[in-house]
């Protein structure tokens, strides 16, 4: 073979090579790199397990920048738009799973919401003129009693 021919070879062979974009190995893009990342460069095979999908969008994203929830991995932005940790515990839970406290005036977990409720009373507080304007309230007007009897009772 010429020589002239040789350096076109050679020269032809080079531009066809694609470097991975992460380790920067030379290989034809038919052999090796049937993967890309996240900004559509080619990535070799060995490179390839560095990447995943995101559960929620399917983009490929980096497993150093992945966050991960119930498992699966997702992306930043799907990832703070499907999960939230709770205020109480700290646990990761999904946005579906969550209930709003007035304590911690956040959001928190089923378990820690079903704890602050037992251990927080509801009470409705009412003005004096409509427990008065009530017949459904014991009333010293309407029950026919002069002082306050609750103390009492006798168990």
């Amino acid at each position: 073979m010429p020589p002239e021919s040789r350096q076109s070879v050679e020269q032809e062979m080079n531009e066809t090579l694609c470097n991975c974009a992460d380790c920067g190995e030379q290989e034809t893009p038919s052999n090796t790199f049937a993967y890309q990342n996240a900004n559509d460069d080619d990535v070799c095979d060995s490179c390839s397990d560095n990447y995943t999908s995101c559960y929620s969008c399917d983009d490929t994203i980096h497993i150093d920048d992945a966050e991960y929830g119930h498992g699966d991995s997702y992306c930043v932005d799907c990832y703070h738009e499907n999960f939230t940790d709770c205020e109480s515990c700290g646990d990761t839970i999904h946005s579906d799973d969550t209930n709003w406290s007035e304590r911690t005036e956040g959001y928190v977990c089923e378990s820690c919401y079903d704890e602050q409720n037992y251990q927080t009373p509801e009470w409705e507080v009412m003005s004096k003129e409509y427990v008065e304007t009530r017949t459904s309230f014991v009333n010293p007007k309407y029950d026919k009693y002069e002082r306050d009897t609750f103390f009492m009772i006798e168990l």
